[in-house]
């Protein structure tokens, strides 16, 4: 990675046009003039063959990794040196916790009321969430939250169609209102054929980020992300505290991440990030 600096050249954003760069950590010079600005451009003439009085909705979604177990961590425990019945100072968890995760396939977008209606799905394989802990709270989770449970955690072309349609769905009162258009990165199963079909289907346009690009053009990824993350770990801590158990019961674990998914993702506002 190169420190370049982009006198002259223009970075080209959805709300405020062309402006002047500054200094972008990048892969090459070639990267700045090629891949951002190809990806504004796509951008720009998908929002001008808007028509009507529709307002133009950016979208982003992308996948990230929520861990189980959040234990770990550095500090200082102050004990008294002559009570012999002082627990030691550390947490214990099996390998197979510390190293198990969901996927979250995440959804942000411009419009601080529509936010709150669009889906989040959590993908789980059966090994790490049992199908008793699925039936416990599949039933009680929110309308727009759901868990997908199956032999693996990735994410795919089925499960990806199949958001694109409970986005449709979730838009469908405002079909009217607004025109969606959705961010997402090159990831093989973003782009599968019954992906694009799903969003032809429900009126909403792709817009593909390049793989070295994510990380300056996603607002999930410059935005959401990190802030998301540091939520979660401070609730599964607390609720440590609360509980007692170095690690929490799967049901437990599945509430924190609902809870900070309607907080942090649901909660707020996003519009600054599509800037």
């Amino acid at each position: 990675m190169i420190k370049v600096k982009c006198e002259g050249a223009e970075k080209v954003t959805p709300k405020l046009g062309p402006r002047k760069c500054s200094f972008f950590w990048v892969s090459s010079p070639t990267f700045v003039l090629t891949q951002a600005r190809a990806v504004w451009q796509w951008y720009n003439y998908a929002a001008e063959a808007v028509r009507g009085n529709k307002i133009v909705l950016n979208i982003n979604f992308d996948e990230t990794s929520v861990a189980y177990y959040y234990g770990e961590g550095k500090g200082y425990v102050l004990v008294n040196a002559k009570d012999k019945s002082a627990k030691e100072a550390v947490t214990h968890a099996a390998r197979g916790e510390m190293r198990g995760a969901m996927t979250h396939v995440a959804v942000i977008c411009d419009h601080s009321e529509i936010q709150s209606e669009l889906p989040q799905v959590f993908i789980s394989n059966k090994i790490l969430r049992s199908l008793k802990a699925y039936t416990d709270v599949d039933n009680a989770l929110p309308r727009n939250i759901f868990i997908v449970r199956q032999d693996s955690g990735w994410n795919n072309n089925d499960i990806m169609s199949k958001l694109i349609r409970l986005l449709g769905k979730a838009l469908a009162p405002r079909r009217g209102q607004v025109a969606p258009i959705i961010f997402m990165d090159t990831a093989r199963c973003h782009g599968h054929a019954r992906v694009l079909r799903a969003c032809r289907d429900t009126g909403i346009v792709p817009i593909f980020i390049p793989a070295k690009a994510t990380w300056l053009l996603q607002p999930l990824d410059t935005h959401a992300f990190a802030l998301y993350k540091a939520s979660m770990r401070r609730a599964y801590n607390d609720a440590q505290i609360d509980s007692g158990n170095n690690v929490l019961y799967t049901v437990s674990w599945i509430w924190i991440l609902v809870k900070v998914t309607q907080q942090v993702l649901q909660g707020r506002t996003w519009k600054r990030s599509f800037e």
